[in-house]
């Protein structure tokens, strides 16, 4: 398959919003606990995003399997798929490192330690929160063409799915050490090889018409609401009797797969708008970017909003950060895409001149 699908652009323009959504929620979850209907109603609005970093992983190998070629070699697809992704994780690692991840310490200290923490944060994406994303799709990507091998098998499928839940039991269910932070990151990447092997499987024609035509869309529907009010009402009571929201993390983690698979079934069974799809490719093309320097986004502004002193309630934080952080978050991409087209034809202006 080589075409271009809108329902890709869908999808990742909703996991662009749906990641910013949990980590604009995470702020006063994190630092302003309260309970009652502020709680609830930002604990639903956090479960709704929690599809995003799965559908990002499913989004990958549905890429792949749609832009890669039948006689490309090996190394060749490897270095175009770094190319793409690399120069812009390597940059923000290095912010990253010498900003958000030594916060507190002095600049001094945060340079003459660098090389350490960067060479560990970019092989495990520590440098900040979520830039673990990175180097675990860069992993999936160094197995995809023999990924691709098996999914070709009639019950191929099963493999990589048994894999991941396997690993995810042994990791949530037995009462093994906690492991170091590279571990942990391999882990997760195992973890979530049964999404990236679901998003190369779907991207057959066969199966792309049965996603798009399937008889079940009230029953996902009906499935998606059952699930984020359970999620929602279980989180709200635990993050209650902890008096703390990360109480939460394991069932969300846990709940977020299936969860993910649904939000899948619905983006490509409903019929979007033209004027809704026009909208969200500019998200999604600028999805990368979202994912990048939305961290140093909300950082910059809660210090602004800490500073005029504006309210403490987490349902206005997320209702004025979030669109506030979505527009400087798409500037910045825009920007940068401006940047990159007139950086690649300089080499060919200084030629004519």
């Amino acid at each position: 398959m080589g075409q271009r699908l809108s329902e890709i652009d869908v999808m990742r323009g909703l996991a662009a919003i749906a990641v910013l959504t949990v980590h604009v929620c995470s702020i006063p979850l994190s630092e302003v606990f309260t309970g009652g209907v502020v709680l609830f109603i930002l604990t639903g609005i956090c479960w709704l995003g929690k599809c995003g970093r799965l559908m990002f992983v499913s989004l990958s190998g549905m890429g792949l399997m749609l832009s890669s070629k039948q006689k490309e070699g090996y190394f060749r697809f490897i270095g175009g798929r770094l190319w793409k992704i690399l120069p812009g994780y390597v940059i923000w690692t290095i912010i990253y490192t010498l900003t958000l991840d030594n916060a507190a310490k002095t600049f001094s200290y945060r340079f003459d330690n660098f090389m350490p923490a960067f060479g560990l944060n970019l092989l495990t994406g520590g440098s900040c929160y979520h830039l673990y994303f990175v180097p675990r799709i860069i992993e999936l990507y160094f197995i995809y063409p023999l990924l691709l091998r098996l999914l070709r098998l009639r019950y191929g499928i099963i493999i990589p799915i048994l894999i991941s839940s396997s690993v995810l039991c042994i990791r949530y269910c037995t009462g093994l050490p906690k492991p170091s932070p590279v571990v942990s990151h391999f882990y997760g990447t195992i973890g979530w090889l049964a999404y990236f092997a679901i998003g190369i499987w779907l991207m057959n024609s066969k199966r792309v018409m049965i996603l798009r035509t399937h008889p079940f869309r009230l029953a996902v529907i009906f499935a998606i609401i059952l699930f984020s009010i359970y999620v929602t009402v279980v989180s709200y009571n635990l993050s209650l009797e902890a008096r703390d929201f990360r109480a939460t993390d394991l069932l969300m983690r846990i709940m977020a797969g299936p969860y993910a698979l649904l939000v899948i079934a619905w983006i490509w069974r409903k019929e979007w708008t033209d004027r809704f799809i026009s909208f969200i490719k500019i998200v999604a093309r600028h999805s990368y970017c979202i994912y990048l320097v939305h961290p140093m986004v909300l950082y910059l502004f809660m210090l602004v909003y800490k500073a005029l002193h504006l309210s403490n309630n987490g349902v206005v934080i997320f209702a004025i950060i979030f669109p506030t952080a979505l527009a400087g978050c798409m500037a910045i991409g825009i920007a940068s895409s401006y940047t990159r087209k007139k950086v690649s034809k300089l080499p060919h202006l200084l030629f004519l001149r």
